[in-house]
């Protein structure tokens, strides 16, 4: 079950090159490691552009990444969902306001408890029940990986809301 971990929006209404964003921006999250939910290089799931008649731009583009954060068990993926919404832009002037989300969740593998190392063979046939097997697995294992889990999910969003500030800032 996916649980939302970061939530932010930020906006700049500025002077930029969409085509000069786009590559960057994904060049940027290639690099962090994400992969898009439809293929490794493929980021976007929607995308829309309409022109007005005084040839104002609007796009609007939802990027959706995953990245495996723990491979190991308990296995930890994460999820990120990042709407892009670009208003006015102006081809002539590069000028125009643009507002991005940035949705960030992870999954926590839930799997039935094994009994595969000797301490747990032992507990077992002295007596204990699956259910305190379980309880103490994911106290060990999972609550750990969780709380590492949101720390490094919340700390890689404020990377990416950082990288688009300085971004940003370099057209101001």
């Amino acid at each position: 079950m996916k649980e939302d971990i970061y939530k932010t929006k930020v906006s700049f209404k500025t002077k930029f090159n969409i085509g000069d964003f786009y590559e960057k921006f994904t060049k940027f999250l290639s690099s962090l490691g994400w992969n898009g939910v439809l293929g490794k290089d493929y980021f976007e799931t929607y995308q829309y552009h309409r022109i007005t008649p005084e040839g104002l731009e609007f796009y609007e583009i939802v990027f959706e990444l995953t990245k495996t954060f723990q491979p190991e068990e308990p296995k930890v993926t994460w999820y990120m969902k990042i709407p892009i919404k670009i208003t006015g832009y102006d081809r002539r002037t590069s000028f125009g306001t643009i507002e991005i989300e940035i949705n960030g969740s992870h999954e926590i593998e839930e799997k039935e408890v094994e009994i595969r190392n000797t301490p747990e063979k032992i507990l077992a046939f002295i007596g204990f029940s699956k259910d305190i097997l379980k309880k103490n697995y994911e106290k060990t294992r999972v609550k750990g990986a969780k709380k590492r889990s949101i720390s490094s999910l919340s700390k890689e969003c404020e990377d990416i809301k950082k990288w688009l500030h300085e971004y940003f800032k370099a057209y101001y």
